[in-house]
């Protein structure tokens, strides 16, 4: 078995978009009202919505948790959160909920929750 995707309901699919593509350098695939992204190891789907229907919770109540491999792959982020932040004209405080050496908790434009943990310090 293997884990194909994750679908995502947007208000800012758009906003989501970029935010995907910057942090996961994706390939993007537009078939009508579907963005698809896929990177080397996971795809993620976007879907256009008016109204939250993410599984009855709110954004902000999400959280997608990865691992990274060590502080340089950390660093990696952390530079392409930056990045995405002056192309958006965003003050990074605005994506950045909690950091450390080994440890990086950001929100996306919908306000989920996308927490990455060096998998040494775990």
């Amino acid at each position: 078995m293997q884990f194909s995707k994750v679908v995502f309901y947007s208000k800012d699919s758009a906003g989501l978009s970029q935010f995907l593509n910057e942090i996961f350098d994706t390939d993007i695939e537009y078939i009508d009202e579907v963005i698809n992204h896929q990177c080397e190891f996971i795809k993620f789907e976007i879907r256009h919505t008016l109204i939250n229907i993410n599984n009855n919770a709110a954004p902000h109540e999400q959280k997608l948790k990865f691992t990274v491999s060590g502080p340089g792959e950390m660093a990696a982020i952390k530079q392409k959160i930056e990045f995405f932040c002056y192309r958006q004209n965003m003050n990074i405080s605005d994506l950045i909920i909690d950091q450390s050496l080994n440890h990086l908790l950001i929100r996306d434009p919908d306000g989920r929750e996308w927490d990455f943990s060096d998998i040494n310090q775990i």
